[in-house]
């Protein structure tokens, strides 16, 4: 094959690990990924499209972009552990409540008139009492350590894991027809890319409704697994209910899945909340230093267990090597218990050590990982894991050990592509990182532009099945060619 251009096919090309609501959200939504400075947010073009009921909302800031020569309150911009602050939102919203989840999507940043509606400042923090709060405030959370705090104690603005659950669930959501055009914006997003089968791992009954609405009348026939998140254990009783009621609502004839159930067991990696074995090296961010684990094991047990007696999956965030592997023994405890033999689905998995991996083995389990992530995390991640560095991106010893892997973007956290994901990996193989076995040497060259880089490079055409839907009797018929060359530029083409 020539550098000069590459030519490929996937069959049911699949994004594994998706949210395609978050990504519709973004498309449609307050970009906030292209500030390189506090100072850009004054350039922010505010549009009415971009708010919950009063609430202005937006997605993607990354403080270790930006390149402020100010100081912002309370934090250098030289410090690693620099986080915003409420007071730099208040500058340009200081009238209506402001929230910006970070690029990671597990911070939320809100301004002071937000933290007062939320309940986390008395009223005498803003004196602006236009806007009334008419649901129960969030503030019996504040004894968690996931809201960050000044030394008198006072919000800074940052809120964490389940403190940004909890706020999220309290600030106004999306209307139907909101819902519906992030929808329909971020299918399209996957289309051009190639994506015909994809997995939500973010989804909820509203959202598979108006997807069905979608699909009925959608030109361009794509493929929807949908996973319904479970907050807590309270929450189940009502995710079981929409399990059964979607069961019944969905037609045959609409091209989507409810698969089962999300957990969210631990944070991430830049926020510091992925829960691992040993303390995050050189930070101070966590009180515990070692991340947040999000879920108590009979609390998990009790979700996983009754997930599985319906008949459903169950799909794990477990970020942080301790997370995954107690989720991996807490589910072989189930199956040894009640023999259900359930779906467990391992999500991210960037950072999996070698005793999870011999339990994974006795599982009926899926590892969904995003090489992608190492492009973005590589400059910094080896400094935070320190010891364990050598676990992460351990995709080589999963499938060594006959674990099912499948590849996916976490869009809108990443762009979807398959390219980069195959970029990456050899990346990561120049870093010392094992590469996916493969049993016979059958090489693409490529030239594109990813990130930063501009350049060759050449990867296994074997790996390409680890963005195919596995099962070849759902959309059998579609088929994705990929056409690239030096141009930078990649055409795609579908058999549907």
């Amino acid at each position: 094959m020539s550098e000069k251009n590459c030519q490929f096919q996937i069959p049911r090309c699949y994004d594994s690990h998706a949210h395609i609501h978050g990504t519709g959200v973004f498309l449609e939504g307050l970009d906030l990924t292209k500030l390189r400075s506090l100072k850009d947010i004054r350039s922010l073009s505010i549009e009415k499209k971009y708010f919950k009921g009063d609430w202005l909302v937006g997605f993607g800031w990354n403080q270790f972009n930006w390149n402020d020569e100010e100081q912002s309150h309370e934090e250098t911009l030289n410090n690693k552990n620099y986080w915003p602050n409420r007071l730099d939102l208040d500058r340009y919203f200081p009238d209506f409540p402001v929230a910006f989840t970070r690029i990671d999507g597990h911070s939320l940043w809100v301004n002071t008139i937000g933290l007062r509606v939320l309940g986390l400042l008395p009223e005498i923090e803003t004196g602006n009492n236009s806007i009334k709060n008419e649901k129960k405030k969030i503030s019996d959370i504040n004894s968690l350590d996931i809201i960050f705090r000044d030394e008198r104690g006072v919000p800074t603005g940052i809120l964490q894991e389940t403190a940004k659950i909890a706020a999220d669930f309290f600030i106004p959501d999306f209307t139907r027809e909101q819902k519906k055009l992030q929808m329909e914006a971020a299918l399209d997003y996957f289309y051009k890319r190639g994506f015909t089968h994809l997995r939500e791992m973010t989804g909820n009954r509203e959202v598979v409704e108006v997807s069905q609405e979608i699909l009925k009348n959608r030109i361009h026939r794509q493929y929807i697994e949908f996973n319904l998140v479970c907050e807590n254990v309270e929450d189940l009783k009502r995710v079981k209910e929409d399990l059964r009621y979607l069961r019944s609502f969905l037609s045959k004839d609409i091209p989507i899945r409810i698969l089962g159930v999300k957990i969210f067991l631990d944070g991430s990696l830049g926020s510091e909340g992925a829960f691992l074995s040993q303390n995050y090296s050189n930070s101070n961010l966590s009180e515990s230093g070692k991340g947040v684990l999000l879920w108590g094991e009979q609390d998990f047990k009790k979700v996983v267990e009754e997930v599985w007696q319906e008949g459903y999956e169950v799909a794990v965030h477990a970020i942080g090597d301790e997370a995954a592997h107690l989720a991996t023994l807490w589910c072989y405890d189930i199956n040894e218990k009640n023999k259900i033999n359930g779906r467990f689905n391992l999500e991210h998995a960037q950072v999996l050590r070698k005793d999870t991996i011999e339990v994974l083995k006795k599982l009926n389990s899926v590892c969904h990982m995003q090489p992608c992530h190492y492009l973005s995390d590589h400059s910094w991640l080896f400094d935070k894991l320190g010891v364990l560095s050598p676990y992460a991106f351990q995709w080589n010893q999963i499938l060594t050990n006959g674990i099912s892997l499948q590849f996916g973007s976490d869009s809108p956290i990443e762009s979807p592509s398959v390219i980069k994901n195959m970029f990456a990996l050899v990346k990561a193989h120049e870093a010392g990182i094992k590469l996916p076995p493969v049993e016979s040497s059958n090489k693409l060259s490529i030239q594109v532009k990813i990130f930063e880089f501009c350049e060759s490079f050449s990867f296994e055409k074997e790996w390409l099945k680890f963005h195919s839907h596995p099962d070849p009797t759902w959309g059998g018929e579609c088929t994705t060619d990929f056409i690239c060359n030096q141009t930078e530029k990649i055409s795609i083409r579908r058999n549907l």
